[in-house]
């Protein structure tokens, strides 16, 4: 069977195509002309250059395709609103799944994130029937991507498409060339001290993700979706695991929910200034809130492994050294493959 898979230079898109090459799928991996392919490295597949957003582009990228795995997007933080995301996010969207039905494609799955479900509690985390909570229900991407998935899921719903959703949490592990989600080891290298938000995450070795997309083509069921997730840690658990496998040892210094409400405030300013700030006051009102997610769904229906996230922060750890990023000798465990 042959696979397009979408942001094929993408961490997760990366990962996916490796995953592919291990289950012995052809690929055919859609990136924009200009991509930096250093994730690729190693992976075997046909590269095809185009633009998502291009009709014309999308029809020739999944001819002959029997699986279209769409994990490109744009997961900028510092837009405001959904305008600037909606054309990459859904419009893109709509052109794959309507090349898709045109091409008889087999199997359609859609990457989103687990942030178009509401989050929990470590005691009840959030669930694939939980709707969109505040403050993520009002980021302008958390929304282009609830409106690409609901594309998805009405092409399925009418029998248009075979299409299964998934909805990933937040990954850590190798090949994040950007980087994206890994920033958060990146930018702690060699500090002294770390800022620690009030809040938690859900974390998720991005291999895992990998391989719960790649067994949703035969075990994902058109229309569901999927929260692909496992560990719930609070911000400062997570940097705890971070010095536990570098063997460093950083000063954490805890935030107040007042402080990260004015460093958002100062964000916005910023980026009216210069731009591309990172920080707002929705995102630092996102800091504070325990993001906790439950795996079940996909470790019972996709068979979703569960790697421990201190095995995925030395994979990341290993993978940013050996490419230049910082010292090789920043590493406590091996990386594994």
């Amino acid at each position: 069977m042959k696979a397009l898979v979408t942001g094929a230079n993408g961490f997760l898109a990366s990962n996916v195509v490796r995953e592919l090459n291990r289950r012995g799928f052809e690929v055919r991996a859609m990136v924009r002309p200009s991509a930096n392919l250093l994730s690729l490295s190693g992976t075997v597949s046909e590269v095809f250059q185009g633009y998502i957003t291009e009709s014309r582009d999308v029809m020739k990228a999944v001819k002959g395709c029997d699986v279209v795995i769409h994990a490109a997007a744009d997961t900028s933080q510092h837009h405001r609103g959904i305008g600037p995301y909606w054309q990459v996010n859904v419009a893109a969207t709509l052109h794959m799944l309507e090349a898709s039905f045109s091409n008889k494609v087999k199997k359609f799955i859609f990457v989103s994130t687990a942030n178009t479900f509401g989050y929990g509690t470590k005691d009840c985390p959030g669930n694939e029937d939980m709707p969109a909570k505040y403050p993520f229900s009002l980021s302008g991407y958390a929304i282009s991507k609830m409106q690409a998935q609901d594309l998805v899921l009405g092409f399925a719903q009418d029998g248009r498409l075979n299409a299964t959703v998934v909805n990933p949490t937040f990954m850590i592990g190798a090949y994040d060339s950007k980087p994206s989600s890994g920033r958060i080891i990146t930018r702690m290298y060699q500090k002294k001290f770390v800022l620690v938000p009030p809040g938690g995450k859900n974390f998720v070795h991005v291999a895992d993700v990998a391989n719960g997309i790649c067994s949703a083509i035969a075990k994902g069921k058109s229309g569901s979706c999927y929260l692909l997730a496992h560990e719930n840690l609070t911000y400062g658990e997570f940097f705890k695991k971070i010095d536990e496998v570098s063997g460093q040892s950083r000063h954490r210094i805890s935030l107040s929910p007042g402080f990260l409400a004015a460093m958002g405030i100062t964000g916005e300013v910023f980026n009216q200034i210069i731009g591309r700030s990172d920080l707002n006051r929705l995102n630092a009102k996102m800091l504070c809130v325990g993001n906790y997610y439950s795996s079940a769904k996909a470790l019972k229906e996709l068979d979703l492994p569960q790697t421990p996230i201190n095995t995925a922060i030395a994979d990341a750890i290993n993978w940013f050294g050996s490419n230049g990023y910082f010292d090789r000798k920043w590493v406590k465990q091996p990386i594994h493959e």
